[in-house]
């Protein structure tokens, strides 16, 4: 049995709304990718292993798959 509570939870989003709050207009953006990290006591060894085996590209092709447009963007192209 698995015992747990939504504070885990609510205090990862509290903090990933904070970083998303810097920027109102975003709304979820790549940034998600940074959840792991809010609960995690990384190593530096395993930060830099992370940041060289991913790449722009990747990064990029995830975001297309996994994120729709901000109103940022959506603000732009209309505007444009």
């Amino acid at each position: 049995m698995l015992v747990c509570t939504s504070d885990i939870v609510e205090t990862t989003f509290g903090k990933y709304k904070n970083e998303l709050s810097k920027n109102p207009m975003n709304g979820i953006t790549d940034l998600a990718l940074i959840i792991p990290a809010l609960t995690s006591n990384l190593l530096d060894d395993e930060i830099k292993k992370a940041i060289d085996s991913c790449t722009c590209k990747m990064l990029k092709e995830w975001k297309i798959e996994n994120l729709c447009d901000s109103l940022s963007v959506k603000r732009k192209i209309a505007l444009n």
